[in-house]
């Protein structure tokens, strides 16, 4: 709703999810008539059309900020209200979401795996793609939330063997206070010999790389031959290969790994952060090629 210039913005889907347009609806108080839906932006798509919360509307200029696959993976533009389109990431990796901008610094932040599939790390760059700077300052998966006029966020880091770290930063990066290092447990974890998750990849019959991660017992003898837990989701919007702490599923793993038992999990294609074609490739065929990765993930 753009109170200066007196319109609502609509965002229509048709049917098939394949074609999103941008409508501008003019609001006339006076008027008896029903408001006219303009579209001043489309995205088409052979397959479908992510919508997500993605979206942020300017102050002081015209326009809005949104994510696109329209590239082959998930990136940040700009669109005025007159269609013009104006790219701001661009790579071959995908924008995780969308954090929030600084109109008056004219910075856009934003999460994205640009160093990997399972990280996801913070980073701001300017309206017009210039000045991109990581802001995170540890490995893994870093979740950020903004104070209202995002000069401040808190963060949270954790990594597949590593609890919560949370800290307190300016919106440069600086780290100005550690608000929950989890020392006591991470101490106590220490004292039960838990097993390391590991990550790897491999490639399918099919010449597919797929990532995933294991967790050995702590006497494993590649000689010997152990029961496999396989754990997996395979679905659309999620993945579970992923550098982050797993709450309570990392005990229960644990507690397998003790028994004897090698744990081991796979993201196949369908999945995402490794851009629209291998996420959407399941696209009208749900559940194919899940099925496929899934048993040359157990041979």
């Amino acid at each position: 709703w753009d109170k200066i210039k007196g319109f609502l913005v609509v965002l229509r889907l048709n049917r098939l999810q394949n074609k999103l347009e941008y409508c501008k609806v003019e609001l006339d108080p006076k008027s008896q008539q029903v408001p006219q839906l303009k579209p001043f932006y489309t995205e088409t798509s052979e397959t479908y059309i992510e919508i997500t919360d993605d979206l942020i509307f300017l102050q002081k200029q015209e326009g809005l900020i949104r994510t696109s696959e329209k590239d082959g993976y998930n990136h940040i533009y700009k669109v005025d209200y007159s269609g013009k389109e104006t790219q701001i990431t661009k790579g071959s990796w995908d924008v995780v979401e969308l954090k929030g901008i600084d109109e008056k610094g004219g910075w856009v932040y934003y999460a994205s795996a640009e160093t990997g599939a399972s990280q996801k790390m913070l980073y701001r760059i300017k309206f017009d793609g210039t000045k991109k700077a990581v802001l995170s300052n540890r490995p893994g998966t870093n979740d950020a939330t903004f104070s209202t006029g995002m000069k401040y966020y808190m963060n949270k880091n954790s990594r597949a063997n590593l609890p919560l770290y949370i800290t307190l930063h300016n919106s440069d990066g600086k780290e100005l206070k550690v608000l929950e290092d989890n020392a006591a447990l991470v101490g106590n974890l220490q004292k039960y010999n838990l097993a390391k998750k590991e990550f790897l990849s491999f490639k399918t019959s099919q010449d597919v790389e797929l990532y995933a991660w294991i967790i050995k017992p702590k006497d494993f003898d590649e000689t010997k031959k152990y029961p496999v837990y396989l754990t997996f989701y395979s679905g659309p919007g999620h993945n579970e290969v992923t550098d982050a702490w797993d709450g309570p599923d990392y005990g229960w793993h644990q507690l397998l790994a003790q028994k004897g038992y090698i744990v081991f999990c796979v993201d196949t294609r369908g999945t995402m952060f490794r851009g629209e074609k291998f996420k959407k490739c399941t696209y009208l065929q749900l559940g194919k090629y899940e099925t496929e990765d899934l048993i040359e993930t157990a041979k």
